[in-house]
């Protein structure tokens, strides 16, 4: 999804030049990199909200259940 969002972005902020010089320039890696960066980003973050939700919500470490309930 986020690749072919920074495709479109990258296909319509382009000057319209030829592929291979698209390819030769930064703009075309920092594009692909950013869009990795961006999807492991947001993996990592649905994990550790999952990861402290449980923590949260465990026996354990719940002084929220402990003094309000």
């Amino acid at each position: 999804m986020f690749i072919k969002l920074y495709k479109l972005i990258a296909y319509y902020k382009a000057p319209k030049i030829n592929f291979l010089i698209l390819t030769k320039s930064y703009f075309f890696y920092f594009h692909i990199v950013l869009s990795f960066y961006l999807k492991f980003a947001i993996k990592k973050a649905q994990y550790n909200i999952e990861l402290l939700k449980n923590i949260y919500l465990s026996n354990e470490y719940s002084w929220y259940h402990k003094e309000y309930k």
